[in-house]
């Protein structure tokens, strides 16, 4: 309403007259403001004021010049803080995010460690039970050719003992002394021998004793 009243009283007064009066003050500063020359308006009234400081209209133009300027400052003020409040929310989610990104590292380089350490001791236990597998079969294949010799052996023994079973059986059956018979002859032979070297010799007995020699 009042930006109106000034608008039509403007239409009054050209803008080239030289202010003279505190209406010529009035007018011309209501111009500027209304051209948004804000700065131009104020110089004008604040002049107008100087000559004449009691004129109503001056001072009413002149409040509405500091009411706006001081609004227009609360604002820029409300402005930069906002800015001000939105970086640090900035800085805040910035710190935030920094932080659990580097929670979030640290647990993984923890889990690599934990899954590096795990796939370690399972290669170690792995190796482990490799080692033992291969002791093992290296003990069952001596344990093997142990038992082969041994069986083997047997067999030999076996083999021999019934070979020389077959070659006494075949002389028996042939009429001759088996090596066993003979074995057992001589034997027996060494110990009259031996038993006759030990007895004292008869002189007065004039036969002597023959003993068969096979």
């Amino acid at each position: 309403m009042y930006k109106q009243m000034l608008a039509i009283s403007l239409l009054l007064i050209p803008l080239g007259a030289t202010a003279q009066t505190a209406d010529d003050y009035f007018h011309h500063g209501a111009q500027f403001y209304i051209h948004g020359e804000k700065p131009k308006a104020k110089a004008e009234i604040e002049t107008g004021l100087k000559k004449y400081p009691t004129d109503p209209q001056l001072q009413q133009m002149s409040a509405l010049l500091l009411k706006e300027e001081k609004e227009q400052q609360q604002q820029q003020n409300q402005q930069n803080q906002d800015k001000d409040k939105s970086q640090q929310n900035k800085d805040k989610n910035d710190q935030s995010q920094q932080n659990q990104d580097a929670s979030k590292d640290k647990q993984d380089s923890q889990n690599d460690n934990k899954v590096k350490q795990k796939t370690d001791e399972e290669k170690q236990q792995e190796r482990q039970e490799q080692q033992q597998e291969q002791e093992q079969k290296s003990k069952d294949d001596q344990d093997k050719k142990k038992q082969d010799a041994q069986n083997q052996a047997a067999n030999q023994q076996k083999d021999k003992s019934s070979e020389e079973a077959k070659q006494e059986a075949a002389m028996m059956a042939a009429g001759q002394m088996t090596p066993q018979q003979a074995k057992q002859l001589l034997d027996a032979q060494k110990d009259d021998e031996h038993i006759f070297q030990l007895a004292p010799p008869n002189k007065n007995t004039s036969q002597s004793r023959s003993y068969k020699n096979w």
